[in-house]
């Protein structure tokens, strides 16, 4: 049996080295995907699934993607193009995020591409924005070393992705290149540039609105150099709140009329079936009241909930009816291993009903599950105080709510229906609430 699978894995080795190079190999073969564009702002369009197997690299364009991509060469290069394959587009005049991710049928090695897009020709290329992993995010579809980029499609313009997987060297777990079958997710979003200052504020109004059972979303919205050239401005007054410094790292800025009524304000990475994304879904906010040469600090928002991995930044008013207000969203400034990069992307606004600052503050209850890993997603729950009964909310890694089982006994069995992986598990009584991580492995 053993050699069996040595000669199965030495066949799979042999006709994946011997693979037929893709027809999109090179870049004067890119494959032209110019029709996914001028979709409606928010719907993502997919193309592919596109293979890398077989591909070859461009060792010329290394140089200029080493503070951008992170692999290694097999020579010591700080940076490796080994098997890359090419897309065309010609641009439209609008702002879009494109990433790579596991689309059904597809499975791409640890989900490690890298990405970048260039414009001008085949002979002349000119980089635009490159990059190497999503990073703090984590889905069964994305994972976390799937790739995004953020561009302005001039109209006319030619642009080229180049998609390349990631080399694994020695002293990582594997050694190689990254390759397998993949998409490519069009997202077309909007351009904030207008919006980069208080004065250009863009009405969002709509936000108030009923939709279904909720709130209306709005956006996606592009903070980017590389989409919308958002720049940083003035530092300004009400950010205290924000742990990067505080630093301005290119706010843009929205208004709308209070109508009498309470909100909270969050970002959000839009919904399931339109995901947008900006790096970390890390945000910094101020709420202000008054017009821009009269503004005066309302709320200051940061972190949703650092147990849940939610890094937006919140805010929450008690509108004054006919009043103008202007929300400011800014990118948490990160310093890591010296490196200095602003979390920035795309994302959405939605409104809530009701102040979150005027939401009681529960006590912090200790919490137990067991069994923890748990091999069939049965688990039980212990926690302190007088309450028995408890709601229950499941979330990834991620901080998206996946599931939610309510009136749970303390010590009932629960059954977890989620796929293999990391959860945080929410607790709330009428007086208390905590979170405990689990996994599931089956």
């Amino acid at each position: 049996m053993k050699q069996a699978l040595f000669l199965s894995a030495g066949l799979l080795f042999f006709s994946l080295a011997c693979a037929q190079a893709p027809e999109n190999d090179l870049c004067s073969d890119a494959i032209d995907l110019t029709e996914h564009l001028g979709q409606p702002i928010g719907s993502v369009q997919s193309a592919g699934s596109f293979s890398n197997i077989g591909a070859t690299g461009e060792a010329e364009l290394e140089a200029e993607l080493a503070l951008s991509w992170f692999d290694t060469g097999l020579d010591g290069t700080e940076v490796s193009v080994d098997q890359s394959v090419w897309f065309h587009f010609t641009g439209d005049g609008n702002v879009y995020q494109f990433m790579t991710w596991n689309c059904p049928g597809s499975a791409f090695y640890s989900n490690n591409t890298q990405m970048a897009i260039y414009q001008g020709s085949c002979d002349d290329l000119d980089l635009i924005v490159a990059n190497d992993d999503l990073n703090a995010f984590w889905d069964i579809n994305y994972g976390w070393h799937y790739s995004f980029v953020n561009a302005k499609l001039e109209e006319g313009q030619d642009y080229f992705i180049m998609v390349d997987g990631y080399r694994f060297s020695e002293g990582d777990f594997w050694e190689g290149v990254a390759q397998g079958t993949f998409c490519l997710s069009i997202n077309q979003v909007i351009d904030m540039g207008p919006h980069n200052s208080c004065e250009g504020a863009k009405a969002i109004d709509e936000i108030f609105e009923p939709n279904g059972g909720e709130l209306s979303v709005v956006g996606p919205f592009d903070n980017t150099v590389w989409g919308s050239g958002v720049e940083p401005g003035p530092l300004g007054i009400g950010v205290e709140c924000w742990n990067d410094g505080p630093t301005e790292d290119g706010s843009v800025w929205f208004t709308f009329e209070g109508d009498g009524n309470s909100y909270s304000i969050t970002n959000t990475f839009c919904n399931d079936e339109n995901v947008a994304y900006l790096w970390g879904w890390d945000t910094q906010t101020v709420l202000y009241k008054g017009g821009c040469d009269e503004m005066v600090p309302v709320d200051c928002g940061e972190d949703l909930n650092e147990e849940l991995f939610q890094w937006w930044g919140p805010v929450g008013v008690d509108t004054e009816e006919g009043e103008t207000y202007h929300l400011r969203v800014d990118g948490f400034h990160w310093e890591f291993l010296g490196l200095e990069w602003t979390a920035s992307g795309a994302f959405c606004l939605q409104a809530y009903p009701g102040n979150l600052n005027g939401i009681p503050v529960l006590e912090k209850l200790e919490l137990d599950v067991f069994p923890n890993p748990s091999s069939d997603g049965a688990v039980r729950l212990q926690w302190s105080g007088e309450e028995s009964l408890a709601d229950v909310g499941v979330f990834d890694i991620s901080g998206r709510q996946v599931g939610m089982i309510m009136n749970v006994t303390r010590g009932e069995e629960i059954h977890l229906d989620v796929p293999n992986g990391t959860y945080v598990l929410s607790l709330k009584t009428d007086a208390g609430h905590s979170t405990v991580q689990v996994q599931i492995i089956r």
